[in-house]
C-alpha cells in the first residue's frame, strides 16, 4: 500500500538551530508489528562492589542455590530449552538484585548542564524568535553570535567534566580500585 499524504506544512517556530525551516508531514501508512518495547528489558546495572568480598560471593551463592533447589530445571516428557534457559535466567538476575541490589543510569549531560548552559541557550533560543519575527541582518548576526558562545561554553563543560573524570579514573588506578571504575 503506497503512503497516503495527508497534510504537509512548514514550521518556521521549530527551533533547530538551523537556517533551515522543519517541513512537517502527516502520512497515513501501516505499521509493522515486528518491534515492541518491553518495559523493563534495559540492562541492569548492579553494585557489583558487594559481590566482590567473599561474604558477598556466598551471599549470592546461597540464594541462587534456594532458588534452584525450589525448582525443577528438567521435566519428564518435554525438553523445552528455550523455557528452562528462561527460567534459570530469571533465576540468577532476581538472586543477583537480592544479594547486590541495582544502581540507576544518570541520564545524560546531567554532569556537566548546569545553569549557565541552561540560560546561555534561553538567551539564544529567545534571539532566534526575535530573528523569526523581524527578518534583519542584525538579528541574524546577533543568533548566530549567541549560537556560537552556546556551542562554546558547552564544549568547555563537556570538556571539564571528562579531564574530572580521568582525573578520578587515574586517582583509583593509583589506588589499586580498578574495581570501582567500572
Amino acid at each position: 500500500m503506497p503512503h497516503l499524504q495527508i497534510d504537509i506544512r512548514n514550521s518556521r517556530g521549530a527551533n533547530c538551530d538551523s537556517h533551515h525551516y522543519l517541513v512537517k508531514a502527516k502520512v497515513r501508512d501501516r505499521i509493522s508489528r515486528g518491534w515492541k518495547h518491553r518495559a523493563g528489558c534495559g540492562r541492569r546495572k548492579w553494585k557489583s562492589e558487594l559481590i566482590t568480598s567473599p561474604e558477598g560471593k556466598m551471599r549470592y551463592r546461597v540464594s541462587l542455590e534456594k532458588k534452584l533447589e525450589g525448582t525443577k530445571i528438567t521435566e519428564s516428557g518435554s525438553l523445552d530449552m528455550n523455557k528452562m534457559w528462561n527460567d534459570v535466567k530469571e533465576m540468577i538476575i532476581t538472586a543477583g538484585e537480592e544479594v547486590m541490589g541495582t544502581t540507576t543510569i544518570q541520564k545524560r549531560n546531567v554532569e556537566w548542564f548546569d545553569e549557565e548552559c541552561r540560560g546561555k541557550i534561553a538567551k539564544k533560543n529567545e534571539a532566534r524568535r526575535r530573528m523569526l519575527q523581524k527578518e534583519t541582518w542584525g538579528s541574524y548576526e546577533k543568533y548566530k553570535e549567541l549560537q556560537k558562545e552556546v556551542k562554546k561554553v558547552c564544549k568547555k563543560k563537556k570538556k571539564e567534566h571528562l579531564q574530572k573524570q580521568l582525573e578520578e579514573i587515574e586517582q583509583l588506578n593509583r589506588q589499586d580500585g580498578r574495581k570501582k571504575i567500572l
